[in-house]
């Protein structure tokens, strides 16, 4: 009976000790989605009123976005300095990590792909780039090198890529995802195969900053 006893008062003990574990854990962050813009114009207007502290219907909208995002911090951004005479900025995606844009190609599908394998599309006539704002450039580059096992685009190993293709088509490459550092920052860009031209291949892909107000 005093084994039955002790055995209790430790199940007790610990189930207080859980319970009031759970009632100290912190509340788990929400997981917002990025705040979407469909300029750069509107993007810098945006910023212009939160570091103003002007109350807009979008401060008051998004306002836990723009301070989990930092969106006073980000006084300039990034863009490809060269895009492709066929591509026409279709929006802007910007969370705490990174800023994408988003540019959609001109570009005529021979045969549009439907039903489950309709991704393709996105994939054939979409050009991201994306600029990653808060981390090491130089160590985050040679960390994503190493595990996903990228290739130098040329022998400088200056750009490193990897080839895109349709799950179960290796042979059919789609497009190329580009990777390089910049002013310490790493960046990244997804290029339709119809959009990455010789003049791409030999030329340093670059990045230009662009000043948001």
């Amino acid at each position: 009976m005093k084994k039955a006893y002790l055995l209790g008062a430790v199940i007790c003990i610990a189930l207080v000790g859980t319970v009031s574990y759970h009632l100290h854990q912190e509340e788990p962050k929400p997981n917002y989605g990025p705040l979407v813009f469909s300029s750069l114009e509107e993007l810098g207007d945006a910023v212009n009123a939160v570091q103003k502290e002007q109350s807009s219907k979008f401060t008051q909208e998004y306002a836990a976005q723009v301070d989990e995002y930092a969106l006073d911090e980000l006084s300039f951004c990034y863009a490809p300095k060269n895009v492709p005479h066929n591509a026409t900025l279709s929006e802007i995606r910007v969370k705490d990590r990174y800023v994408a844009i988003y540019y959609t190609l001109d570009i005529p599908l021979e045969e549009p792909v439907r039903g489950e394998e309709s991704g393709k599309n996105e994939l054939l006539g979409t050009m991201i780039f994306e600029w990653i704002r808060t981390e090491d450039g130089p160590e985050l580059l040679r960390n994503t090198v190493e595990q996903q096992e990228l290739l130098p685009l040329k022998e400088n190993g200056e750009i490193y890529y990897s080839d895109i293709f349709w799950p179960g088509e290796p042979e059919n490459i789609l497009a190329k995802q580009l990777f390089w550092v910049q002013d310490g920052y790493m960046f990244s860009m997804h290029v339709p195969l119809s959009a990455f031209s010789q003049e791409m291949e030999e030329n340093s892909v670059s990045a230009e900053m662009k000043l948001l107000y």
